[in-house]
């Protein structure tokens, strides 16, 4: 019965030997297997990463140019409006000396009329 239980015990250590190499073999396969995955998530990262600042650079440019041609714009509708003001005050000036020319006629004719001529 000692020798049984010395070959069972015997087995049984055999066995979680065995059990332990298996273990340690399947932990290094999911090593293997994370080490994999996180490989390819920091080249997906990376690609991404890459993508994305190109296209914020991209989009970057494009707001710049963006905001040249509206800045060129509002110079020009501001050279417009400049020009414009500037107009409607020299009409504003002639239309002072068109009332200013009419206010002196009316007051010529009113005098003819009451029969003062006007001294010039």
């Amino acid at each position: 019965m000692i020798l049984n239980a010395e070959s069972n015990l015997e087995l049984f250590g055999k066995i979680i030997e065995a059990d332990a190499i298996r273990s340690e073999k399947e932990r290094g396969k999911i090593r293997a297997l994370i080490e994999s995955n996180d490989v390819t998530l920091k080249g997906y990262f990376v690609t991404h990463k890459e993508e994305f600042n190109r296209k914020l650079k991209n989009l970057k440019e494009s707001v710049l140019d963006e905001k040249k041609k509206n800045e060129a714009q509002i110079e020009i509708l501001e050279r417009e409006l400049q020009t414009m003001i500037k107009e409607g005050l020299s009409t504003l000036g002639e239309e002072k000396l068109s009332r200013d020319a009419i206010a002196q006629l009316l007051l010529d004719m009113a005098m003819k009329i009451q029969g003062d001529s006007p001294e010039k």
